[in-house]
């Protein structure tokens, strides 16, 4: 937790990014934060994981880049989300 309020001081964006479904890992990052009140002053949070969906069998880099989870589509990611801060 401490390395978390330590990740969302600047630029007050935080992405969280895993080989898992939904409700995994981003989501209790996201309920320790709402708890803690860190979400109240304007964090922005995104969180990318496997999509539910039947995956067709493929290469690991291929299954990542169909479910947008390779390095490019987490570039775009930041990218978008660094260019709508203030």
């Amino acid at each position: 937790t401490d390395l978390i309020l330590q990740l969302i001081k600047h630029p007050k964006i935080l992405i969280t990014v895993e080989e898992g479904s939904q409700n995994g890992f981003g989501a209790c990052v996201l309920q320790y934060l709402a708890n803690s009140g860190s979400l109240d002053n304007g964090l922005i949070t995104r969180n990318m994981y496997l999509p539910d969906v039947f995956q067709d069998h493929d290469t690991h880099d291929n299954q990542l880049k169909s479910a947008k989870l390779d390095s490019t589509n987490i570039y775009k990611q930041i990218l978008a989300l660094v260019k709508s801060l203030p």
